[in-house]
């Protein structure tokens, strides 16, 4: 519960610090600010003023926070002329005033990276080495063992924990539990055994095991085709990983490198996606649609960090989360900052009158707000039904199998 409450007060924290960027950028140069909105409107009740006349609000659908700017009322034309309209602003006023929000969570990012960096984190997670993706934080195997993320005690005993059924292993009986403790008569670990089977290559070899038993056998192995047994190993207890750190003056430009390292990998997992809606078949849609995710399915991934008191982890979630909403907010679509910049440079070009525009815009603002609002509660079903563990039909029409149960609940 704890995890929830925490992640929910995180998310809520980066929104209005998005918000407060707009503001801020709008008082700096010249726009007034008439309504701060906590939620969606419509209003609740109205909870105060500032010394500078902007008002906040408190509105019924707790989904966001908006920043009213004057002259931002489609529906009161006399408003658009006014001293400190955003209308009557510059464009380039305009475009600094929407791209203030983005331009916050991205600092807020690179804050919270610098910071992680400076002092030592863990990674969030270590990434197989065929991923196409990686980053400082979130680096691939090889990459952690070349960074010394991670250090592997190769001394070790080779006790084996899973053995395929098709294996030599399987026809040996090196079961799991089996722990292998010789090749011809040379103490075997973890890190030596795969040469060791090399060395079986031109004449057999004795391999010496003890059984889950505690019995010791021997018998005799030859390499046949291949030298793998079809054995995993247990590692868990051979691995060590060890916290990301850099010198506090290279902490700054390794979190610039993660913020540009996540922004190619988001565009790209971005662009990847329309190409699937676009072209891809039925079952192609329903599994990349379903890696989409809304605040409930972040709240269940930060409650399990929380669980586990990963402190450092959960404030690289947050940083992740910061830059996603600024990247989201660039998207060239109406009702995001990135729709609306179009929009200025839309006006610029056709030389359409702002007020003209505006109202066009607010209608089709409206009509795309509606659609992200729709979009947004059926990915939160899907994420609510799997992290929850209930049935949802109309989330498993849309998401497919994959909107099933996939975090236990205890």
């Amino acid at each position: 519960m704890l995890g929830i409450l925490l992640m929910i007060l995180a998310f809520v924290a980066l929104v209005v610090i998005h918000e407060r960027g707009h503001m801020t950028a709008a008082k700096k140069i010249g726009v007034k600010v008439t309504e701060f909105g906590i939620g969606i409107p419509p209003r609740v009740a109205t909870i105060g003023k500032d010394t500078s006349w902007t008002k906040y609000s408190l509105n019924l659908i707790p989904l966001g926070w908006f920043v009213r700017l004057a002259g931002d009322n489609p529906t009161d034309t006399r408003s658009f002329t006014m001293t400190g309209s955003y209308l009557a602003a510059s464009r380039w006023r305009k475009l600094i005033i929407l791209i203030a929000g983005v331009v916050m969570n991205i600092l807020t990012a690179r804050i919270i990276f610098t910071i992680l960096f400076a002092i030592g984190t863990p990674p969030l997670s270590i990434l197989p080495d065929e991923s196409v993706f990686s980053t400082h934080l979130m680096p691939t195997m090889t990459q952690a063992e070349e960074r010394w993320i991670i250090t592997i005690d190769e001394s070790l005993p080779a006790q084996i924990i899973a053995t395929q059924t098709w294996s030599r292993a399987a026809e040996e009986w090196l079961l799991s539990g089996t722990t292998i403790i010789s090749i011809d008569n040379i103490p075997t670990t973890i890190g030596n055994i795969s040469n060791q089977l090399q060395s079986c290559k031109e004449t057999a070899c004795t391999i010496e095991w003890i059984t889950p038993e505690n019995q010791t056998q021997t018998a005799a192995y030859q390499c046949v085709d291949s030298c793998l047994l079809g054995i995993m190993l247990d590692t868990s207890n051979s691995i060590t990983i060890h916290k990301i750190h850099y010198p506090r003056y290279q902490a700054p430009l390794i979190a610039l490198q993660e913020i540009s390292q996540q922004t190619r990998f988001t565009f790209s997992s971005l662009g990847h996606l329309i190409s699937t809606l676009r072209s891809g078949s039925k079952v192609e849609k329903q599994e990349a649609t379903s890696q989409l995710s809304w605040p409930v399915g972040i709240v269940g991934v930060g409650q399990s960090i929380i669980a586990e008191w990963a402190r450092s982890q959960w404030w690289i979630l947050i940083g992740m989360i910061s830059l996603a909403l600024g990247l989201f907010n660039l998207l060239p679509i109406p009702a995001l900052d990135g729709g609306r910049m179009l929009g200025v440079i839309i006006q610029s070009i056709g030389r359409i009158q702002p007020s003209t525009y505006y109202k066009i815009e607010g209608i089709i603002n409206s009509v795309i707000m509606i659609l992200l609002l729709g979009l947004g509660i059926l990915i939160m079903a899907k994420d609510a039904a799997q992290f929850y563990c209930w049935e949802n039909p109309l989330s498993q029409a849309a998401f497919g199998d994959s909107a099933h149960c996939i975090q236990p609940q205890q």
